[in-house]
């Protein structure tokens, strides 16, 4: 709106709150530098955003970064890290098994290719020689991640040692080993499940291996900007389609199948981590109309959630874009820190508290009617 009042950039320094699962780049509470300009395509927001950045590592760190940072698909990084914040600084790409155990006698792969699902894997350089109870230990770490199990496949002096080697025929290891580009002395690391969950699966193994090989290069910082992710995604909690960003976020094409449309986005990315995120908005009344129906909304809901913009567009709204990133994370790895905890002053614990003031804690009546207000029992 700020857009339609040709107020044609504008930046701010927000504070925000959101009822998300803590984890170790993230807080409920976090400040982030929000940007949005007029007349912009994607290619001018990373252009600014790589100008700031190249600045903050020089005066910071004193490093040099190369612009521009290099642009990855979404879907590509998906195929290759199993992550859309993938780590850049080593190998240990993935690789689609799936069509090489298509017919396999091994059931673990077959009942899961046949269910629709997929076999992904790596090979680890050098880690052929690990013991059983360190194999062992990656069986364990792959399942606390979700996996229902975990394969692995030692491959030395041209010979397989695996606990389901007898499962496997010669030729479907040796397709393997070319796949996931194995050599002598690594260690192949497949899980079969349905996709999302084993590009979870293997992005976490890839990392702890990379830490435990010793493969991290300490002082580099890997860029890149994930660009066409998808538009919608399904939200089993709500039972329908819902936008990945934002409802206001321009589609890439006319494609607006919830199953098959990508977005006008991009984030930005570091060493493993999203530093921020943007898009270019949606600026025609009808084609957010488009939008707002295939996410579900009638015309009339629509209207009544969101009249006071589509009013707004009716004035004429130039393209525009913009990008917002969080200030703590981006702190967080400048101090080469792991744990967004250690550069916020008063860190919320796992289960949300504040051990500074005791909150949240119980409000009372008066409060309550202060702000219009009541308690009612937690349903069954």
């Amino acid at each position: 709106i700020l857009m339609v009042a040709a107020l044609d950039r504008y930046y701010q320094i927000v504070r925000c709150f959101r009822d998300e699962d803590l984890r170790a780049d993230r807080q409920p509470e976090f400040t982030q530098l929000d940007l949005e300009m007029s007349f912009v395509e994607e290619a001018d927001v990373r252009s600014l955003i790589e100008d700031l950045f190249v600045a903050v590592w020089r005066d910071v760190l004193g490093v040099e970064l190369s612009p521009p940072f290099p642009r990855l698909p979404y879907l590509e990084a998906m195929r290759r890290f199993g992550s859309d914040k993938p780590d850049l600084r080593y190998g240990m790409e993935l690789a689609d098994l799936t069509g090489t155990f298509t017919g396999t006698g091994f059931r673990a792969f077959a009942g899961v290719i046949e269910s629709g699902g997929v076999v992904k894997g790596f090979a680890a350089p050098g880690a052929a020689s690990w013991s059983r109870k360190e194999l062992d230990g990656l069986v364990v770490e792959a399942q606390g991640r979700g996996a229902s199990g975990l394969v692995w496949i030692a491959w030395s002096g041209g010979q397989a040692r695996s606990p389901v080697e007898k499962h496997l025929s010669p030729d479907e290891v040796a397709a393997a080993v070319e796949a996931t580009g194995a050599g002598d002395g690594d260690l192949l690391l497949l899980v079969a499940d349905a996709e999302p969950r084993a590009n979870t699966v293997l992005d976490g193994l890839r990392r702890v291996m990379a830490e435990r090989l010793g493969l991290v290069p300490e002082g580099e910082f890997a860029f890149a900007w994930i660009t066409e992710p998808p538009l919608f995604e399904w939200s089993e909690d709500e039972g329908r389609w819902v936008s990945v960003h934002h409802p206001f976020t321009s589609p890439a094409t006319d494609d607006l199948s919830p199953e098959t449309a990508t977005a006008r986005a991009y984030d930005l990315v570091v060493n493993g981590w999203e530093l921020g995120g943007g898009s270019i908005r949606i600026h025609r009344p009808d084609l957010q109309r488009k939008v707002f129906e295939a996410l579900g909304f009638a015309p009339d809901e629509a209207e009544a959630r969101f009249g006071f913009l589509l009013e707004a567009f009716r004035y004429g709204v130039p393209p525009h874009g913009g990008i917002a990133f969080g200030l703590d994370r981006t702190a967080m790895v400048l101090a080469g820190e792991t744990n967004i905890r250690e550069v916020i002053a008063f860190p919320k614990t796992q289960s949300g508290a504040d051990l500074l003031t005791g909150a949240p804690a119980p409000v009372d009546e008066e409060q309550l009617r202060e702000l219009g207000l009541r308690l009612v029992p937690r349903p069954d």
